[in-house]
């Protein structure tokens, strides 16, 4: 399966939001229990310099989608960025994650990131297994984090360092 993976444009919104709404109906990507739609990704086409939102494109259809965006407006953290990345629910297990991952801590280091962090659901073995992959080291959990499926669900941290060996 040959991806392409490019910088999203604003006529791409709805379909990212549709992508999204596959994780949010899931219960097992996300902490958003309402659908959305592609004005929640507006900011991302008004040229901040720091957040960037990436798709992947099979046969002239969004797949999936991955962001980097600052993890805080304080000065301090402008070296740390926070990754998302879902796929299209008919794509996945093809590929499309792994070519997102690996666009997405390109992405964060071009733009000049230090450190990029990924917050996943403790149930989403998937994305776990995913980033440990790439380098993601687990760094932190929040027990009980949220409430979703009539459960609590934790919500690990994980790390990795860019443009270094680490």
């Amino acid at each position: 399966m040959r991806i392409k993976i490019r910088h999203a444009t604003a006529k791409d919104a709805d379909a990212v939001a549709k992508i999204y709404n596959h994780g949010i109906a899931d219960g097992n990507a996300t902490f958003d229990t309402f659908p959305v739609t592609g004005n929640r990704y507006a900011s991302y086409f008004d040229g901040d310099e720091r957040a960037s939102l990436l798709v992947a494109v099979f046969r002239n259809q969004i797949v999936g989608w991955a962001s980097v965006n600052p993890i805080s407006d304080r000065w301090a953290y402008r070296y740390t960025c926070l990754g998302s990345f879902f796929v299209h629910k008919d794509f996945r297990g093809r590929g499309v994650g792994r070519a997102l991952k690996a666009a997405q801590i390109k992405e964060a280091g071009r733009i000049g990131y230090h450190s990029l962090v990924a917050e996943v659901l403790s149930t989403n073995l998937v994305s776990l297994s995913l980033n440990l992959s790439f380098g993601f080291r687990v760094v932190g959990e929040t027990w009980e984090a949220g409430y979703r499926n009539r459960k609590w669900i934790g919500l690990i941290i994980m790390q990795k360092f860019l443009n270094k060996d680490s």
